[in-house]
């Protein structure tokens, strides 16, 4: 009986099992059945879907560039200025001006009408003067504007008498500094280093092209340079400067010495060697040979540094010089002509060295032609990254076919993009900044198909346990068919989120960028954008599918993984096979092991480092030695800082007098009639606009004379105000000038416009006096009117439309921020309230100066802090609706937060300025900072810990570790292959992106992950859905997975086993009953 019973039992016992096997073969086929359509398109068709996304992307493609114009590079600083701002809309209304003022113009200096009837009414009046008297008086007039003309150059001088120079030096002449190389010379004053820039100088211009560019000597002959060794054999009487000796290096210091008080106490001039001017105010005390032709002069003030001439020549003996630097000037305007010259000779340091001397720094004028070449010469160095990159994917999936389809993704999504932002959105100004998104472009594709490869393998090894633990596949054959679907969706549940945080988070990063007021930055930030929206998009599809069909397509792996000796097929494989299995296995220990430890073991110590790291980033941002605004007005930087434009414009330049001997006083101009309005495209440079006039401007009414009368007494009470001499001041404020005018005498010619007009005028005599006054300027020697010149504004029809009223102040034009930036304040506190008192006639007038670098400098300063702080909320919210966890999103964008700071200071410890390209880095920081740190919360929102920080930590950590390492790896390579070129935009964004890829990383793996670990929220804790376990401290599951009982392993299970084949499994079923309940796995 027992034995009965024993055996009812145990048919009882294998009656549930198969019961239960039998149920969960239903769900697998119900769950095999209901992966939805799209997934269902992707495991069954990912061909057809390959194919849907190229088409798209080939259409859209060649939409976008066969029917658009291409982009123009020609210059590279065009778009660089700001639009939008208040001071913006006056700098552009005050260009718009410019243009429109002018004969038959919006505007106009003269009503030229009222004008033309007088010149009509005075040519009939005059017809009976005989026509050789109006010959004679037109000479008298002409050789009267000659010697005016001839007055006014104060650097005129001729050196064709003595037969060396054929004319004087001018700032626009190319030029070049030489700096002694030889270290066994104490300076340039010997005579090697003479010979050696004299042989170099005619290196340099042998060129066929530079006789047709140069100053002519003769007709065949060009001018000497303007160089130290040609001065030198001028002052020895030497007819060249090959033929220099000691001799003549001691003659010619004996002469600089002798001359040399005079330059340094502002005595001798450039206007000092004039024979024929007896009112020259120099001193009659200075020798006729510190004056002779004025190359003293000449030698002081261009050939050699400033501090030469007060220091060295006036206190040292012969010999004892340390002139290291002169400069050579050729007789040629710089300018795009002479690329030519600067590619055979200038770029070649063949050319412009030597054992003794070489060329440090130069100033051609033609940096925006070398920088568009550069531009797609240097592109070498981002292929030079991309292969690296694309073999770094190599190596991880182990397969070319997606790693060509990744590559074939990341330019589709540019294009795409490329599409949208000129077609779609019509914009017409493509800057030279949108090519960096190739690298933005590349370090996201690499990280996308890194993470969704490890996401696919984690998952097809999960899916296998599940199923079929027992069976042994090939490497790359599981999952089987018909569990293609059910992987992919699963998959997909984790990396759709991931990416999606990822992309539209680093997404809007870029797109806060388009609140900048920049607009190149605008539209840089606007075309990434896109592209990474492209490219998530494309991720979405054409990267599972290119995942899927090279699983259906090659049953094998590049390297296969584990390695099997029973599957190599020759040595080759074999090694790579060795070579993977090793990196594999490292990889795994570190990641799985390692790395857990470091994290879980020491998170108290990284979080406190971290957080220490971060302050001190903090106060070298901020506060010492902080981030500056550029102090230069030289705001773009073409290239390199060694590069010897670079060099010239930052750091010889300033050596020299004539590159800082003017000193320009800002003028301040006070429109009225005109709105400061930009009615233009922002997002194009070309497009300005154009001027606004106001429709009820009325200065002729007795109350806008009486207060413009008084405005122009007031402003010269500013603090800032200027006196100048009567001569000059007459139009800066018109009404002045115009009431003393009107205080002649009467006459036959002038009966109305005189003294019997009292002030304030009645408006029509005002109106018909003013247009007289304007006629008799010109008649007037030396007084004629252009669009910059303040005062009266009139339209075609001779109406009286506008006002400028000009206040000249003492204050230099500066590229101090902090200078620029009281002077303006004083302006807006000191005229405001006077604009605020005009009458409605003059209402809403506004106040214009040279302040284009100091809007730029305004412009990027705050659009940096718009888009830091908009990207930074972009991405807490988006971290927070993805993970619904409110601890979760404010830890990750902590560790965003903390990762821009070092970075910022990081950049402002290497010298680095908030200037153009710097503002684009740091605005673009929290989309690339924020990658890893977001992959790593999906990853613990999604662990299937049942509540346990520190097993979700484990999980996030040894799930993501690997793939986030290689994204950032990839992505850090990028950047280094920049490193190497000449352009700084590519120079600058490559230092970036490995500044930022290091910080993120660190900062996500060992900040993020620590702090997950400390006080991590548990269950729901923290959750938008539910809180009530923070109090408690009862952590509840959340976890959407279900589990299940897996097969013994003594069962082969397959998709399609029929009905019959499963009744001989009841005897092994029931003899292993004990083995299959101590098999039960979570999944």
């Amino acid at each position: 009986m027992s034995h009965v019973s024993a055996s009812t039992s145990s048919e009882g016992t294998s009656e549930e099992l198969l019961k239960g096997i039998e149920k969960r073969r239903q769900l697998r086929e119900k769950e095999q059945h209901n992966i939805g359509w799209y997934f269902w398109l992707l495991s069954e068709h990912p061909l057809l879907v390959l194919i849907l996304c190229f088409m798209l992307s080939l259409v859209l493609s060649v939409v976008g560039v066969v029917f658009t114009d291409y982009p123009d590079f020609s210059d590279p600083s065009k778009g660089f200025e700001v639009r939008g701002t208040e001071l913006a809309d006056k700098l552009v209304t005050w260009r718009n001006m410019l243009n429109e003022t002018g004969y038959n113009s919006t505007l106009s200096n003269y009503p030229y009408h009222y004008m033309e009837k007088k010149a009509l009414a005075i040519q009939r009046t005059n017809r009976k003067r005989s026509k050789p008297k109006r010959n004679r008086k037109g000479k008298r007039r002409k050789k009267k504007r000659r010697r005016a003309r001839r007055s006014s150059d104060a650097y005129t001088w001729d050196f064709q008498s003595n037969g060396y120079f054929c004319e004087n030096p001018d700032p626009y002449y190319a030029k070049w500094v030489y700096k002694l190389k030889d270290p066994n010379l104490p300076s340039l004053w010997t005579v090697p280093a003479m010979l050696s820039i004299c042989r170099s100088e005619k290196r340099l211009l042998t060129h066929p092209t530079y006789p047709d560019l140069c100053l002519k000597k003769t007709d065949s002959t060009c001018c000497p340079t303007l160089s130290l060794p040609n001065y030198v054999a001028y002052f020895a009487g030497l007819d060249s400067c090959e033929s220099i000796t000691t001799k003549s290096l001691r003659k010619t210091e004996n002469l600089l010495q002798t001359c040399a008080p005079f330059y340094c106490r502002g005595e001798l001039t450039a206007n000092c060697w004039k024979p024929a001017d007896a009112t020259s105010k120099c001193s009659k005390d200075i020798p006729k040979q510190c004056t002779k032709h004025n190359a003293v002069f000449t030698v002081f003030h261009y050939i050699l540094t400033s501090d030469v001439a007060c220091e060295e020549f006036s206190y040292l003996s012969a010999f004892n010089h340390s002139i290291q630097s002169t400069i050579a000037l050729a007789p040629a305007f710089k300018g795009s002509t002479l690329t030519p010259l600067y590619y055979d000779n200038f770029a070649m340091t063949s050319q412009t060295s030597d054992d003794v001397t070489e060329v440090s720094g130069m100033d051609l004028g033609v940096q925006n032609d070398v920088f568009s070449d550069l531009l797609y010469a240097d592109a070498l160095y981002p292929a030079i990254a991309i292969g690296a990159v694309q073999l770094i994917i190599l190596l991880y999936t182990g397969s070319v076919f997606v790693t060509i389809s990744n590559f074939l993704l990341g330019a589709s999504a540019m294009l795409i993009a490329y599409f949208i932002y000129y077609v779609v959105l019509n914009f017409a100004f493509f800057p030279f900044l949108n090519i960096t998104a190739v690298l933005v472009m590349l370090g996201l594709s690499a990280d996308n198909v890194l993470v969704f490869t490890s996401a696919w393998r984690h998952y097809s090894e999960e899916d296998k346990q599940k199923i079929c633990p027992s069976q042994r596949f090939k490497t790359g054959d599981y999952p089987i068919r018909c569990r293609i679907g059910v992987v992919l969706k699963t998959a997909m549940k984790h990396i759709a989120w991931s990416l999606f945080v990822t992309g539209f988070t680093t997404a809007a990063a870029f797109f806060a960028n388009y609140s900048s007021a920049v607009t190149a930055i605008k539209c840089f930030g606007m075309f990434t954008g896109l592209t990474i929206l492209s490219n998530l998009f494309l991720s979405l599809t054409w990267l599972p599918a290119s995942i899927v069909l090279h699983h259906k397509l090659f049953k094998f792996s590049y390297c296969p993984l584990p390695y099997d000796t029973k599957t190599t097929s020759c040595w080759m494989t074999s090694q790579c096979a060795k070579l993977c299995q090793t990196l594999s296995e490292m990889s795994r220990v570190f990641f799985h092991q390692i790395q857990v430890l470091l994290i879980v073991r020491f998170r108290f110590v990284w979080i406190l480092f971290f957080l220490a790291t971060a302050g001190a980033s903090v106060y070298v941002t901020v506060f010492n030695p902080g981030l500056k605004l550029p102090n230069s007005k030289n705001y773009f930087q073409y290239f390199k800082s060694s590069h010897p434009f670079e060099v010239y414009a930052s750091q010889e330049a300033q050596k020299f007098s004539f590159e800082n001997d003017t000193t320009y006083l800002m003028p301040v101009r006070i429109v009225f009639g005109v709105r400061a309005t930009d009615n233009g495209n922002h997002n194009d440079p070309d497009n300005l606009g154009s001027v606004t006039l106001r429709p009820r401007f009325n200065m002729s009414s007795t109350r806008s004379q009486r207060w413009l009368l008084k405005f122009c007494e007031r402003i010269r009470n500013s603090s800032y105000y200027r006196p100048v001499p009567e001569l000059e001041s007459y139009t800066h404020c018109f009404i002045e000038t115009f009431k003393h005018w009107m205080e002649a005498p009467c006459s036959s010619e002038r009966p109305v416009c005189c003294e019997t007009s009292k002030f304030p005028y009645r408006p029509h005599v005002f109106e018909e006096c003013l247009k007289e006054a304007m006629n008799e300027i010109t008649l007037q020697p030396g007084m004629m009117l252009n669009k910059y010149t303040p005062g009266p504004r009139f339209d075609r029809n001779d109406k009286l439309i506008g006002l400028i009223v000009e206040m000249p102040t003492t204050q230099p034009l500066s590229a101090s921020f902090k200078e620029m930036d009281v002077f303006y304040t004083h302006l807006e506190q000191f005229l405001s309230p006077l604009l605020r008192s005009a009458p409605f006639g003059l209402a809403s007038g506004w106040f214009i100066g040279d302040f284009q670098f100091y809007s730029l400098q305004k412009g990027l300063y705050d659009g940096t802090l718009t888009s830091v702080g908009l990207s930074l909320l972009v991405a807490q919210f988006v971290i927070l609706v993805t993970s619904r966890n409110i601890a979760i999103a404010l830890f990750a964008n902590l560790s965003v937060a903390c990762v821009i700071f070092v970075t910022a200071a990081s950049l402002v410890l290497l010298g680095w300025e908030l200037n153009v390209l710097e503002s684009v880095t740091i605005s673009i920081a929290v989309g690339l900072a924020v990658d890893f740190t977001a992959h790593y919360a999906i990853a613990y929102i999604v662990a299937p810990s049942s509540g346990d920080r520190q097993q979700r930590v484990e999980f996030a950590a040894s799930r993501m570790g690997a793939a986030i390492s290689m994204a950032a790896l990839t992505t850090f390579i990028a950047g280094a292959g920049l490193l190497p070129s000449n352009v700084l935009a590519y120079n600058h964004f490559g230092v970036f992106i490995m500044l930022v890829m290091a910080a993120s990383w660190l900062y996500s793996n060992y900040f993020f992950l620590p702090v997950l670990s400390a006080i991590g929220p548990q269950g729901s804790c923290c959750d938008l859905r539910c809180s009530s376990s923070c109090c408690t401290g009862i952590a509840t599951d959340s976890d959407e997975h279900t589990t299940i009982m897996t097969e013994t392993s003594s069962v082969k299970v397959t998709c399609a086993t029929p009905a019959s084949s499963r009744a001989p499994m009841l005897s092994s079923v029931s003899s292993n009953a004990t083995e299959i309940i101590e098999r039960q796995t979570v999944i």
